[in-house]
């Protein structure tokens, strides 16, 4: 888990967001898949597959033009763009 996380998604809050969930599942599953693997191996396929599995085509476009450099990174963003998504009126999501 990120160290920022705790920071905005409390304990107190509950259960993380599927997206979190997702992260940590994809970070297992590389380090179990390539325990001896570069670094920037493991931060490639681990960024790569986050983005493939995330389940909106527009989270997923959105995330991919920012060219981030890491999976934290694009967690991070990732949350930050489905935040900005649900504050959102209806009207406004539709457009």
């Amino acid at each position: 888990m990120p160290d920022w996380l705790p920071l905005v998604w409390p304990s107190s809050w509950g259960i993380f967001p599927a997206t979190v969930v997702l992260y940590q599942d994809i970070c297992r599953l590389v380090m179990l898949m390539y325990p001896s693997a570069e670094v920037s191996l493991i931060t490639h396929v681990a960024k790569e597959a986050f983005v493939a599995v995330l389940n909106d085509g527009r989270l997923q476009l959105e995330v991919m033009k920012c060219e981030l450099q890491n999976v934290e990174a694009v967690l991070s963003r990732a949350i930050k763009l489905e935040a900005y998504e649900q504050s959102l009126p209806a009207q406004l999501k539709e457009v």
